[in-house]
């Protein structure tokens, strides 16, 4: 994987952190209004593992399609 790639999903790690603490901190709901970081850590790395699997399905397509 090149520096590029990794930039890229760092960003997006930042981006779901901070998306799911304005999320939680904006709900309704009281009980999801818990500023706990390690739930918050958890749940961002969780969607940009979804990110990396995506990109890396997509990218293993490309270059497969591309090749045949």
């Amino acid at each position: 994987m090149n520096r590029k790639r990794i930039l890229y999903y760092v960003l997006a790690f930042f981006v779901f952190l901070f998306l799911n603490g304005l999320i939680r901190r904006h709900s309704p709901y009281e009980e999801w209004k818990d500023g706990n970081l390690l739930v918050n850590s958890v749940i961002a790395l969780f969607f940009t593992i979804i990110v990396v699997l995506i990109d890396n399905g997509v990218r293993y397509w490309k270059r497969r399609h591309k090749n045949a």
